[in-house]
Protein backbone atom coordinates (compact mmCIF):
# COMPACT_ATOMS: atom_id res chain seq x y z
CA UNK A 1 0.00 0.00 0.00
CA UNK A 2 2.61 2.42 0.96
CA UNK A 3 4.50 1.80 -2.42
CA UNK A 4 1.32 2.75 -4.87
CA UNK A 5 0.96 5.84 -2.69
CA UNK A 6 4.56 6.89 -3.42
CA UNK A 7 4.35 5.72 -6.75
CA UNK A 8 1.04 7.90 -6.87
CA UNK A 9 2.67 10.72 -5.00
CA UNK A 10 5.59 10.43 -7.09
CA UNK A 11 3.24 10.18 -10.38
CA UNK A 12 1.06 13.19 -9.28
CA UNK A 13 4.78 15.21 -8.43
CA UNK A 14 5.74 14.93 -11.98
CA UNK A 15 2.62 15.94 -13.82
CA UNK A 16 3.17 18.73 -11.84
CA UNK A 17 6.61 19.60 -12.91
CA UNK A 18 5.88 18.84 -16.56
CA UNK A 19 2.74 20.99 -16.30
CA UNK A 20 4.30 24.14 -14.99
CA UNK A 21 7.43 23.92 -17.53
CA UNK A 22 5.66 25.46 -20.49
CA UNK A 23 4.32 28.11 -18.18
CA UNK A 24 7.60 28.83 -16.82
CA UNK A 25 9.09 29.20 -20.33
CA UNK A 26 6.00 31.81 -20.98
CA UNK A 27 6.42 34.03 -18.04
CA UNK A 28 9.67 34.47 -19.23
CA UNK A 29 8.83 36.25 -22.61
CA UNK A 30 8.35 39.60 -20.49
CA UNK A 31 11.90 40.33 -20.36
CA UNK A 32 12.55 40.08 -24.51
CA UNK A 33 9.18 42.19 -25.10
CA UNK A 34 10.95 44.90 -22.17
CA UNK A 35 14.48 44.52 -24.43
CA UNK A 36 12.26 45.45 -27.86
CA UNK A 37 10.37 48.21 -25.95
CA UNK A 38 13.95 49.78 -24.86
CA UNK A 39 15.29 49.33 -28.40
CA UNK A 40 12.20 51.66 -29.49
CA UNK A 41 12.76 54.22 -26.43
CA UNK A 42 16.72 54.18 -26.85
CA UNK A 43 16.04 55.03 -30.67
CA UNK A 44 13.44 57.59 -30.37
CA UNK A 45 16.11 59.12 -27.78
CA UNK A 46 18.74 59.56 -30.41
CA UNK A 47 20.52 57.09 -27.90
CA UNK A 48 22.99 55.05 -31.25
CA UNK A 49 25.29 53.71 -28.44
CA UNK A 50 21.97 52.49 -26.08
CA UNK A 51 20.56 51.21 -28.91
CA UNK A 52 23.23 49.00 -30.25
CA UNK A 53 24.08 47.67 -26.69
CA UNK A 54 21.02 45.29 -27.41
CA UNK A 55 22.61 43.42 -29.67
CA UNK A 56 24.96 40.79 -29.34
CA UNK A 57 28.55 42.30 -29.30
CA UNK A 58 30.31 39.64 -30.96
CA UNK A 59 30.71 38.92 -34.74
CA UNK A 60 28.10 36.42 -34.41
CA UNK A 61 25.47 39.28 -34.94
CA UNK A 62 23.67 39.20 -38.00
CA UNK A 63 21.63 41.73 -39.78
CA UNK A 64 19.86 41.43 -43.25
CA UNK A 65 19.85 45.29 -44.65
CA UNK A 66 18.32 44.51 -48.22
CA UNK A 67 20.15 41.74 -50.29
CA UNK A 68 23.25 41.82 -48.07
CA UNK A 69 24.00 40.19 -44.48
CA UNK A 70 26.09 42.47 -42.10
CA UNK A 71 27.76 40.82 -39.34
CA UNK A 72 28.98 42.03 -35.84
CA UNK A 73 28.29 45.23 -34.14
CA UNK A 74 31.04 47.39 -35.88
CA UNK A 75 29.77 46.25 -39.30
CA UNK A 76 25.93 47.20 -38.29
CA UNK A 77 27.10 49.80 -36.08
CA UNK A 78 29.02 51.79 -39.41
CA UNK A 79 26.10 51.18 -41.38
CA UNK A 80 23.15 52.90 -38.94
CA UNK A 81 25.63 56.16 -38.71
CA UNK A 82 26.08 55.98 -42.11
CA UNK A 83 22.07 55.96 -42.88
CA UNK A 84 21.45 57.98 -39.68
CA UNK A 85 24.03 60.70 -38.66
CA UNK A 86 22.09 62.31 -36.05
CA UNK A 87 18.42 62.03 -33.87
CA UNK A 88 16.40 63.98 -36.67
CA UNK A 89 17.59 61.41 -39.65
CA UNK A 90 16.70 58.27 -37.44
CA UNK A 91 13.27 59.50 -37.03
CA UNK A 92 10.85 57.87 -34.72
CA UNK A 93 9.79 54.66 -34.65
CA UNK A 94 6.44 52.85 -32.65
CA UNK A 95 6.27 49.13 -32.91
CA UNK A 96 2.54 48.26 -33.78
CA UNK A 97 2.16 44.51 -32.81
CA UNK A 98 4.65 42.38 -30.98
CA UNK A 99 4.77 38.35 -30.65
CA UNK A 100 7.38 36.84 -28.67
CA UNK A 101 8.14 33.35 -28.46
CA UNK A 102 10.46 31.48 -26.61
CA UNK A 103 12.24 28.13 -28.70
CA UNK A 104 13.79 27.26 -25.67
CA UNK A 105 15.20 28.32 -22.21
CA UNK A 106 18.08 30.31 -24.31
CA UNK A 107 16.52 31.21 -27.27
CA UNK A 108 13.69 33.39 -28.10
CA UNK A 109 12.13 35.00 -31.56
CA UNK A 110 10.54 38.86 -31.87
CA UNK A 111 8.17 39.13 -34.99
CA UNK A 112 6.09 42.14 -34.91
CA UNK A 113 5.29 45.30 -37.12
CA UNK A 114 6.64 49.09 -37.46
CA UNK A 115 5.85 52.48 -38.50
CA UNK A 116 8.85 54.89 -38.80
CA UNK A 117 8.52 58.36 -39.25
CA UNK A 118 11.09 60.00 -40.85
CA UNK A 119 11.87 63.57 -42.20
CA UNK A 120 10.81 62.84 -45.97
CA UNK A 121 8.97 59.44 -45.41
CA UNK A 122 6.84 57.00 -43.33
CA UNK A 123 7.82 53.62 -43.89
CA UNK A 124 5.78 50.37 -41.96
CA UNK A 125 7.00 47.10 -42.16
CA UNK A 126 7.72 43.91 -40.53
CA UNK A 127 10.66 42.78 -38.29
CA UNK A 128 11.80 39.05 -37.16
CA UNK A 129 14.77 39.32 -33.92
CA UNK A 130 15.92 36.13 -32.56
CA UNK A 131 17.41 37.05 -29.53
CA UNK A 132 19.52 34.47 -26.87
CA UNK A 133 20.34 34.95 -23.50
CA UNK A 134 23.72 35.98 -22.49
CA UNK A 135 25.96 34.76 -19.56
CA UNK A 136 24.55 36.98 -17.07
CA UNK A 137 20.99 36.77 -17.84
CA UNK A 138 20.26 39.16 -20.08
CA UNK A 139 18.78 38.87 -23.39
CA UNK A 140 20.27 40.32 -26.59
CA UNK A 141 19.13 40.69 -30.25
CA UNK A 142 21.60 37.90 -32.03
CA UNK A 143 19.56 38.28 -35.74
CA UNK A 144 17.70 41.02 -37.14
CA UNK A 145 16.11 41.19 -40.49
CA UNK A 146 13.57 44.33 -41.16
CA UNK A 147 11.33 44.21 -44.29
CA UNK A 148 9.63 47.41 -45.81
CA UNK A 149 6.29 47.25 -46.36
CA UNK A 150 4.68 50.41 -47.54
CA UNK A 151 6.60 53.73 -47.96
CA UNK A 152 4.89 57.37 -47.30
CA UNK A 153 6.48 60.05 -49.10
CA UNK A 154 5.25 63.07 -46.76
Amino acid sequence: MQKTLAKLWCNCTLALLLAAAPLALADDTEPVAALLEQLQSTWNAGDMDGYLALYRGDEELSLMFGNTVLRGRPAVRALFRKHYPDQEQMGRFAIDTLEVRLLSADVAIALGTFTHVFPRETINGGFSHVLGRAADGSWKIEHEHTSRGSVTPH
